[in-house]
């Protein structure tokens, strides 16, 4: 009968109108892979860290220190320094410093946090870098930490007393309204994870210097 090839027509109109088969659906949204940020320190809040030292402006942004950190007189592009006292088995302190080379300085995010990563040498089978980006006060920041053999000589020369095992690293750079600050947090593994917390949230509760009217 004619009417049979009308009702498989209908019955077939509703699965093209829903989009039906792999073909017709839509793709899939493209995203960039990142490495994952699991045990990285910037990936936990810190809620329990006190911020009670004395505060510091840098490139028109504000910062505030734990006040248990020792701080080293600052000069040239060491803009800010600190460090942690050794504890535990390590035998060096933990440091912090944050460098400032004037608007458009230093080469740009990427150029220096490939230098860090190019500093420490990974044991074999170790994890990739750990790396991510976050926002504070409106200002793009980039992080890494990984930890090895620590070599802070510049051009691929050997710094005095060859690579230091057992070392951490934690650099971040924020891009501030006068220029981008790169805080680089190095040390011994136990001391500088003693550090980090206060160092991370130090960073993240970071705000723009604001000019008060009148």
């Amino acid at each position: 009968m004619a009417t049979r090839p009308i009702i498989a027509a209908l019955l077939i109109l509703p699965l093209i109108a829903c989009g039906g088969g792999e073909d017709s659906a839509e793709p899939a949204s493209e995203t960039e892979p990142t490495a994952s940020t699991s045990g990285a320190v910037f990936a936990e809040s810190h809620a329990d860290v006190t911020l009670d030292g004395t505060g510091f402006t840098l490139a028109g942004v504000t910062f505030t220190p734990p006040g248990t950190w020792e701080s080293v007189p600052a000069g040239g592009m060491r803009a800010a320094e600190y460090y942690l006292p050794a504890i535990g088995g390590d035998s060096d302190s933990a440091s912090l410093v944050v460098f400032f080379f004037g608007a458009g300085g230093a080469g740009g995010t990427e150029a220096n946090i490939t230098r860090w990563i190019s500093q420490i040498a990974q044991d074999e089978g170790a994890a990739p870098p750990l790396r991510g980006t976050a926002t504070v006060d409106g200002m793009p920041l980039s992080w890494v930490e990984l930890g090895g053999s620590y070599n802070p000589g510049m051009g691929g020369g050997m710094a005095a007393g060859g690579p230091r095992e057992g070392y951490h690293l934690v650099g971040a750079v924020l891009e501030a309204p006068g220029g981008a600050l790169y805080l680089k947090l190095t040390g011994p593994k136990e001391t500088v994870l003693a550090m980090a917390p206060g160092f991370v949230k130090m960073v993240m509760t970071a705000s723009q210097a604001r000019v008060m009217d009148g």
